[in-house]
């Protein structure tokens, strides 16, 4: 090996080591499904720390509600026919949207609720971009 070799290896071995540029917003869920009518999805999500989410859903077939909820446990839900539900985020029929906040570590709960009266399918993409570790 040359003198002049010795940068082409560096930067090969920084690459490979992952010093290179990597994806800012790792997906953790993207998935297509369909929510019935009147029924909540629910998609269990665990996360090592605590960052930032986005979510973002395209629902075809009516309008739903949806948001990223904290805790181990599935969430148990009460709402009124008439009333939105506080958590939650509305995400029109045939329109991309999206809604953001931050997350803690540990489990989480993708919930996403049908008020219609015909299933909905939904296109979903969540990514948590997580707070870096301190030296």
């Amino acid at each position: 090996m040359t003198a002049r070799s010795w940068p082409v290896v560096l930067v090969a071995v920084a690459a490979f080591l992952g010093c290179g540029s990597g994806d800012p917003k790792p997906i953790v869920i993207k998935s297509d499904f369909s929510v019935d009518p009147g029924k909540f999805a629910f998609q269990k999500v665990t996360l090592d720390r605590a960052g930032t989410f986005t979510l973002t859903l395209t629902p075809q077939g009516g309008d739903v509600e949806a948001w990223f909820s904290p805790g181990e446990a599935q969430p148990l839900v009460v709402y009124d026919r008439n009333e939105p539900l506080p958590m939650a985020k509305r995400f029109e029929a045939g329109k991309e949207d999206s809604t953001a906040g931050s997350c803690d570590w540990g489990g989480h709960h993708l919930v996403v609720f049908n008020r219609g009266a015909a299933a909905v399918q939904v296109r979903c993409t969540l990514t948590v971009v997580e707070n870096p570790t301190k030296p």
